[in-house]
């Protein structure tokens, strides 16, 4: 998929979600492509695993750690979820960090087994 935010607020966050049986899941891995790796960080991948919260997905909520200028090329990004059971909410995005316009894509979200 590919994902666009403006970034005029030096901030925000887009994702998409879906619902999934996390049963037997260790973790859900995302590709993520990057056209160089570069020093000047401008987005992280937003990951969000759980229980979706009663008034829907807020920034706060997601795990925005991994830079994603941190690489050139395609890179997998991996997130435990083994501690989670049954139906979930699993989110995967992009967080903003730079006052510019990104276009980042994403492919292959999996969920792995042990």
């Amino acid at each position: 998929m590919e994902l666009y935010i403006e970034g005029v607020a030096d901030d925000g966050t887009i994702w998409v979600e879906q619902s999934v049986d996390v049963t037997d899941v260790e973790t859900v891995t995302v590709d993520v492509y990057s056209r160089a790796n570069s020093a000047n960080r401008m987005s992280q991948v937003a990951f969000f695993a759980g229980e979706k919260p009663d008034d829907g997905l807020s920034e706060e909520d997601f795990n925005r750690e991994k830079d994603i200028e941190d690489h050139s090329g395609w890179k997998p990004y991996s997130y435990s979820v083994g501690e989670l059971e049954g139906d979930v909410t699993v989110a995967v995005g992009m967080n903003v960090v730079w006052e510019t316009d990104i276009t980042r894509r994403f492919d292959d979200v999996r969920l792995e087994t042990a």
